[in-house]
């Protein structure tokens, strides 16, 4: 089913575009014969429409639309957007599909929420429904911003809210951009509490991209490629590790599972079976004998399979990922895959140091023991590479049938076909524990804001008192604690 994108504020624009930009790259650098792109073009993107007063129209031959919401408060990058793509793309938004406003949101999640995002509800609405209209069945709203911000922040909880209310029954996936610790507004802390408290009752599942974590990233891939000084990054270099993996999420895949041998520890389990608060065991996740590794694919998947897979415990929406090999080559906007470079590692080396870091990323929640065994983080693979069926899922199989195996694996998404110019490229998505570590900065730092009173009056003047953020910050506490809890 197809999948609307609702791009939220400076930000979640600039890397929605960014977002989209890969995913054309990526429907280029197929074979035609093979249907991949047609696959991406009907999940991401529609027909162009006819233009009004009539005159011929080749739908076939122009730019398909996104489908996408854009929504900022301030027109400045909207409006870049529009005339860049207008210039010559692969795609091309309607301005009708765009909503903007004069002025910003003040880095205020309250004045975000309730003033600015007030003011143009039935606009946000009105496209909602356009796109949902439009889009046949649409299966997800994916909702991409800042929460540093106040547009960010509040408008994007807004737009929570609305697609909830008039899409039940969809799927509501966020794609938050984490600030960095040092700083970038004085009341960032404020929003960050006050949206992602929202957000944990709102959405289906939070995907979380810490700055700091690609801004380091980029920084050292940065000075390796060309010198730069130390902590130089560009939020673009951020913005193209973060789609990364928002890509590898969206594109076409297949479900497998991952058996393991029978002789294995049983403290290698299956997190399905170990994790104390699933209510119920996701398709594929159960335990099977095989003297062979699997290679034929249950179905094929979505990103639903994916939130359901890593996001089914209401106590556990957030998660993060990370993906190897760390310094995956960037295909040209709009490329063909014989330009981008072939610097591919083989499966099994990739595939060890994805189990390194899913061992370093996932460790097994503190005091949680069921049957014996420890109990797991949900952690899903994706594997995307031409021999992944056969390469890939035998060295997968070989790492979690070690004696001390470092990966948890119990199903994972597959497509046998290159990604970003690496012929083997894995994904892994979960509730990190550094999610824990973070938004229990957030909240200490809030707290101290709190107790000298600081910032406060700029929420309560648009109706958010003190109580309402330490409501906020309570709630928080105990979602922190999960995640930290290793």
């Amino acid at each position: 089913m197809a999948c609307v994108h609702v791009l939220v504020g400076q930000c979640g624009n600039q890397l929605g575009t960014q977002f989209l930009d890969s995913l054309v790259a990526e429907a280029y650098a197929s074979d035609e014969e093979d249907g991949f792109a047609a696959q991406v073009s009907s999940l991401h993107f529609r027909p162009s429409p006819a233009p009004r007063g009539g005159g011929l129209h080749d739908a076939a031959s122009a730019p398909p639309l996104p489908r996408c919401v854009m929504i900022d408060m301030e027109p400045k990058v909207i409006e870049g957007i529009l005339r860049s793509t207008a210039a010559g793309g692969a795609y091309r938004p309607h301005v009708r599909q765009c909503i903007t406003r004069d002025e910003g949101s003040a880095n205020n999640w309250a004045c975000g929420y309730f003033q600015q995002g007030s003011s143009r509800k039935e606009e946000i609405v009105d496209a909602l429904r356009r796109e949902g209209e439009s889009s046949g069945t649409v299966g997800t709203f994916h909702v991409v911003h800042s929460i540093a911000g106040g547009t960010g922040s509040g408008v994007g909880c807004l737009a929570a809210d609305a697609v909830r209310e008039e899409f039940p029954r969809a799927l509501l996936l966020h794609s938050v951009v984490w600030p960095f610790t040092a700083g970038e507004v004085v009341t960032q802390w404020y929003n960050c509490v006050m949206a992602m408290s929202a957000l944990r009752d709102t959405a289906d599942a939070v995907f979380m991209a810490h700055n700091d974590d690609f801004g380091d990233a980029a920084s050292t891939s940065k000075q390796g490629a060309r010198g730069a000084r130390r902590g130089e990054v560009s939020f673009a270099s951020i913005n193209d590790g973060i789609s990364r993996l928002l890509v590898d999420m969206h594109l076409p895949q297949s479900i497998c599972r991952v058996t393991r041998n029978p002789s294995a520890a049983p403290a290698a389990a299956t997190p399905w079976h170990t994790h104390p608060l699933r209510s119920r065991t996701p398709l594929g996740a159960e335990r099977v004998r095989s003297r062979s590794p699997p290679a034929r694919p249950l179905r094929h998947g979505s990103v639903a399979d994916l939130v359901e897979s890593v996001a089914l415990d209401p106590a556990l929406k957030f998660f993060s990922g990370a993906s190897v090999p760390d310094d995956a080559a960037v295909p040209p906007s709009g490329g063909r895959s014989g330009e981008v470079e072939d610097n591919s590692l083989p499966w099994q080396r990739v595939v060890r140091q994805a189990a390194r870091k899913s061992a370093e990323l996932f460790p097994p929640f503190a005091g949680a023991c069921v049957g014996g065994a420890v109990s797991q983080r949900p952690v899903l693979w994706s594997l995307r590479g031409p021999a992944a069926r056969r390469e890939g899922l035998s060295a997968l199989h070989e790492v979690a049938a070690s004696p001390t195996p470092s990966c948890s694996a119990g199903q994972l998404l597959l497509h046998e076909k290159s990604y970003r110019g690496h012929a083997a490229h894995v994904s892994l998505f979960g509730p990190t524990r550094d999610i824990g570590v973070r938004l229990s900065t957030a909240l200490e730092r809030t707290e101290q804001l709190l107790s000298v009173g600081a910032f406060t009056h700029h929420f309560s003047r648009y109706g958010v008192g003190v109580e309402d953020v330490r409501d906020a910050v309570v709630r928080l506490w105990d979602t922190a604690a999960v995640y930290a809890s290793a």
